[in-house]
């Protein structure tokens, strides 16, 4: 016979470590889409390569949010984890929308 597992059991930190993982993530996708640009591109200075690499960096802080928030209402193990991947996050996104 199987025993269930009790109710007032944490769940384990998923979005807790995807909240501190993400703007890593989006840091690596904008380096690889300015790599790529460059090469498909090599006399192009303007601006607009800057926004694909831009958009990367948004995503993944956004994502961090996201994710950090759904790991506070999922009420995971290692709670703080969540709040490291929300500061980590927000901070720079609220920066960006307020000073940009």
């Amino acid at each position: 016979m199987e025993s269930e597992p009790r109710s007032d059991e944490k769940r384990a930190p998923i979005f807790g470590i995807l909240s501190v993982v993400a703007p890593f993530a989006g840091v690596g996708l904008a380096l690889m889409a300015q790599e790529a640009d460059r090469h498909f591109y090599p006399n192009d200075d303007s601006l607009a390569s800057l926004a694909i690499p831009g958009l990367a960096i948004y995503g993944g802080l956004l994502g961090g949010v996201v994710t950090s928030i759904i790991a506070a209402t999922r009420q995971e193990k290692w709670r703080a984890l969540g709040w490291v991947g929300f500061l980590l996050n927000a901070a720079p996104l609220v920066y960006v929308m307020i000073f940009s």
